[in-house]
């Protein structure tokens, strides 16, 4: 084999299929190794070159012919060995000479190692080539033809509304379920149906690209997040000249999911309570909130990337961003003289800087997620991918840009501005996360609450015979609110009475005949009665239910007492003097060390949405709640997630304090039980240390450490 470039003789390989396609007016050319089974894709210069590589022509005379052809850009003979030279990686062409077997030899170790290199760097997603399922699918085919008629696309549609409306509906239990979705009794369902659903899409996928004409040829074993599923490799969808074909393959999954996400819905809203219930219930958050998260979302490279990419028609979106970011990195943060790419059209230069910076972001919170949870399960596994992703995501692309700022030859002119730049901000990021006390305020949901409110109880069970106030009205101290009957009450009255007046007439008999022991029994069944009656009638009068201080009525549907039965101790009003109002601030525990008595709050009260009010810290709890208002809870339209105990209907999930505020409430603006949104303006402290705090409030709940 010759060692220059202006010797070297290389050939195509001859058993390579050639599909030219069109994107953005551009020709590309579309390889397929009939042997790998893998795809390569070209623009028109370099698929010039490859067609003429013959085993004859040498690098010189290929640079000779491109100059003579005006579709061509000019290439220099490093530029075309460099190309030739990645063409000989993918294993697209033979040299011509000996030697090749050792090469082979060595091109076949360093992919094993990459691959294995991949499987640690991508554990989320790690796969395994199995069977070829292509004559599978095509005797399959016939039988499932009805999917891709418009007939079904109508029916779907339909579903597909159906389930949205069914589903708004039907949105408290939809969210209160999902609080349980990680819960180690629900484990297992959620397994099953991850299963279930990635097995489906990815069938899917490889009988839409049957359908259209297209080949499938492997079909292997894929752990997504540990967890075994299916997958189908539909690279010959690449070769399809119409993009709505290849549109189509790519969407087909998340298609199917949100078929399978309206069916479990269906069986969600009919199934008892039990085994089947979780499965669909799973079924259905499964094949909607990974579609949503994962599969539809273009910054990850699913289905999302691949439907983008095509309807963009920018092949290799993610990497051409790779790049374009790292080009202006180099021209505008280390100031190289880095020769700018003229055939990049504005809009792609756009797109690569928006797709680049939201998807590597996005990455790293999904990433994060991921480890959190795990971490709040299985603290150990947790660690260990905290580590892995510590050293994938952040450790490593600081040791190769440092690598490349201070040893490549290429940063050798810009080495010594780049050293200053380098110190110049890590004093700059010093300062600020030391020296820069950054303001700091806390956001959390409030209530509407009487200064001073009284909860009233019947003393004495009854039926409600008379409503005498009703909500918002304002009653002075000791005014009737209730009256109630008890009729039972009544005729021991009537009996009580009746026995004090025969004592009375036993006690003059007995004195009228002298019979002084008789007398005295009688005088004790006299106090005794006595006694019983003033019992009775404390009890007839405390039918009579008044209000125990000025104020204002704040229950609502008073009148919907009327004729009902109340039990002894049983809440019956509320009354509250809202003169002056107090704002309840339902704050979270890994942010109440911040609140101080004292701290100016800003708050705005829905139904006033426009006008903000203010106030400062009165008091704050010195211990956690257990009566979250309902207004605030989950359950009730609120943000606060309950405890389902009925028992404690507003015990809160999470540790909550209260923190009050007083505003005067002469109008009256405010009622009792409206809610809104307050900002407690808290201390400035230096950002370092809010960030190390934040940190370690996040570690210590999250691992409830």
């Amino acid at each position: 084999m010759a060692s220059h470039p202006r010797q070297l003789r290389v050939k195509a390989r001859a058993d390579l299929e050639v599909v030219r396609q069109t994107h953005g007016g551009l020709s590309y050319y579309v390889l397929k190794d009939p042997v790998s089974l893998r795809y390569f894709r070209m623009g028109q210069t370099e698929y010039e070159i490859f067609r003429r590589l013959d085993g004859k022509t040498t690098f010189p005379q290929i640079r000779e012919e491109l100059g003579r052809t005006s579709e061509t850009a000019e290439m220099t003979l490093e530029e075309i060995a460099g190309f030739v030279g990645r063409l000989r990686q993918s294993n697209l062409i033979d040299y011509v000479g000996s030697g090749e077997d050792e090469t082979l030899y060595r091109r076949a170790k360093a992919k094993r190692r990459a691959k294995i290199k991949g499987w640690l760097e991508n554990y989320v997603f790690i796969n395994f080539s199995l069977v070829d399922p292509d004559r599978f699918f095509t005797w399959l085919l016939p039988y499932v033809r009805f999917f891709w008629t418009r007939g079904f696309l109508i029916a779907w549609f339909l579903t597909f509304c159906l389930a949205v409306w069914l589903a708004i509906g039907h949105r408290g239990e939809l969210n209160w379920g999902l609080d349980r979705i990680l819960a180690p009794k629900n484990l297992l369902y959620l397994w099953v149906a991850i299963i279930i659903v990635k097995t489906l899409h990815e069938f899917a996928h490889g009988m839409t690209c049957k359908y259209f004409g297209g080949e499938v040829h492997e079909m292997g074993l894929l752990l997504l997040v540990f967890t075994p599923c299916f997958y189908c490799n539909v690279s010959n969808a690449w070769i399809f000249m119409e993009k709505s074909k290849r549109l189509w393959v790519s969407a087909s999954g998340i298609f199917f999911e949100v078929f399978i996400a309206q069916l479990a819905l269906f069986g969600w809203l009919l199934a008892p309570p039990g085994v089947l219930n979780s499965i669909f219930y799973n079924l259905m958050t499964v094949a909607s909130v990974s579609t949503i998260l994962f599969n539809a979302n273009p910054l990850l490279r699913y289905d999302g990337y691949y439907i983008l990419a095509d309807f963009l028609e920018m092949p290799n979106l993610r990497l051409n961003s790779t790049m374009y970011m790292a080009y202006l990195a180099k021209r505008y943060l280390l100031r190289m003289k880095v020769k700018r790419d003229e055939s990049i059209p504005v809009r792609e230069r756009i797109v690569f800087v928006i797709y680049g910076f939201c998807s590597f972001w996005y990455r790293i919170i999904i990433v994060i997620g991921i480890v959190v949870i795990v971490a709040s399960r299985f603290l150990v596994i947790g660690v260990a991918l905290a580590i892995l992703e510590a050293w994938i995501l952040l450790f490593r692309p600081v040791v190769r840009t440092f690598k490349y700022v201070y040893f490549s030859p290429e940063t050798a002119e810009v080495r010594t501005k780049s050293i200053a730049y380098g110190c110049g901000a890590a004093v700059v990021l010093i300062v600020v996360l030391g020296l820069w006390r950054a303001p700091h305020s806390i956001t959390a949901t409030c209530v509407v609450e009487p200064i001073d409110m009284k909860v009233i109880r019947a003393k004495t069970p009854g039926f409600v015979s008379k409503v005498h106030a009703h909500e918002a009205e304002r009653v002075a101290a000791n005014a009737d609110l209730l009256t109630l009957e008890n009729e039972d009450l009544s005729l021991q009255l009537i009996k009580l009475e009746k026995d004090l007046i025969l004592r009375e007439r036993e006690i003059i008999l007995y004195r009228g005949q002298g019979d002084a022991a008789m007398v005295k029994l009688s005088e004790r069944a006299r106090q005794q009665a006595l006694r019983d009656l003033e019992w009775v009638r404390q009890q007839i009068a405390e039918l009579r239910i008044v209000s125990p201080i000025t104020g204002t009525v704040l229950t609502p549907h008073l009148d919907g007492l009327e004729q009902s039965y109340v039990t002894r101790g049983q809440e019956v009003c509320r009354v509250g003097d809202m003169t002056t109002a107090a704002i309840r601030i339902e704050v979270h525990e890994n942010e109440i060390t911040d609140v101080e008595v004292g701290q100016h709050v800003k708050f705005r009260i829905r139904g006033y949405a426009d006008t903000t009010m203010r106030s400062t810290v009165k008091r704050i709890a010195p211990r956690t709640t257990a009566d979250v208002p309902a207004s605030l809870r989950a359950d009730g339209g609120g943000e606060i997630v309950t405890l389902p105990n009925p028992q404690q209907p507003g015990m809160p999930i999470e540790a909550i304090y209260d923190v009050v505020l007083e505003v005067e409430n002469g109008s009256p603006l405010l009622r009792a039980g409206m809610t809104g949104r307050a900002k407690i303006r808290c201390a400035n402290a230096p950002l370092g240390l809010r960030l190390t705090r934040a940190v370690i409030r996040f570690i210590q709940s999250t691992f409830q450490m």
